[in-house]
């Protein structure tokens, strides 16, 4: 996760291989505390770890590009 000048790096621990069924993938993200940021796979929480971080993320109201799913943006 990245807002054009910082950027987060979340991701599971979980292993998954390609079984052609959709997933419902959902990504809980907080600015303010990473420690309450969290993946979930089909309602399930996954164990997670935060691989890289740089200064906190900007505001809401910060004009940057927000990006999710790509590096360097």
């Amino acid at each position: 996760v990245g807002d054009n000048t910082n950027y987060q790096v979340l991701q599971t621990t979980s292993t998954y291989s390609a079984d052609s069924i959709w997933h419902h993938v959902v990504v809980v993200f907080d600015r303010n505390n990473s420690a309450n940021n969290s993946i979930y796979v089909d309602g399930s929480k996954q164990a997670v770890t935060l691989t890289a971080a740089a200064a906190p993320l900007g505001t809401l109201a910060s004009t940057n590009v927000f990006c999710f799913g790509m590096q360097g943006c």
